[in-house]
C-alpha cells in the first residue's frame, strides 16, 4: 500500500479508504489511486501471518491443537 500511496499522491490511509470504503473519498482520488494500482511492477506487499504461539504451560499446545483446522483454512499455519 506504501507503494500505492506515492504513486497516487496520497496517504497510506487514503490507499485504505479507496479500498474499503471508498464512498467517502473524492471520485478523483479513486481514480488516481486505482490507477497505482493498476500500474505494471507493482509487487505485493503481502506477507505471510505469523504463526501464534502460546506457552504450554497457558494451554498453548491444546489451544493449539483446537485452532489448527481454522489456521489452515487461513492460510496461516505452518
Amino acid at each position: 500500500m506504501r507503494e500505492v500511496a506515492r504513486l497516487a499522491g496520497v496517504s497510506v490511509g487514503t490507499v485504505s479508504n479507496v479500498l474499503n470504503r471508498p464512498d467517502q473519498v473524492k471520485d478523483a482520488t479513486v481514480e488516481r489511486v486505482r490507477e497505482a494500482i493498476a500500474e505494471p511492477g507493482l509487487r505485493s506487499e503481502r506477507r505471510r501471518a505469523p504463526t501464534p504461539r502460546w506457552p504450554v504451560h497457558h494451554g498453548g499446545a491444546r489451544r493449539a491443537r483446537c485452532l489448527e483446522p481454522v489456521l489452515h483454512r487461513r492460510g496461516t499455519w505452518r
